[in-house]
């Protein structure tokens, strides 16, 4: 697949977790300005199970789009979910 803008990426991609390879992040952005997506799917779970094969040695994992987070959870910036201890 070719490299495309993040706003392309957006698009095609909304809703889903992506693995980005060859991509241009500017240090401090939220977002990367453009890159070549790799592995995509909706669910988290096979999402991970294809990213495991043949991984790259340097990729950006996103979940592309408007999201909740659930009440009572929080989200690190390598957005893995952190349980609240009392839930």
């Amino acid at each position: 697949m070719d490299k495309q803008s993040w706003d392309q990426i957006e698009k095609a991609f909304c809703n889903q977790w992506i693995e980005l390879v060859d991509y241009d992040w500017q240090e401090g952005k939220p977002f990367p300005t453009a890159g070549t997506v790799r592995v995509h799917s909706s669910s988290r779970q096979d999402f991970y199970k294809q990213a495991k094969i043949n991984p790259p040695k340097d990729s950006a994992i996103l979940l592309v789009g408007k999201y909740e987070i659930p009440d009572k959870k929080i989200l690190c910036s390598s957005i893995m979910q952190i349980r609240d201890e009392n839930n």
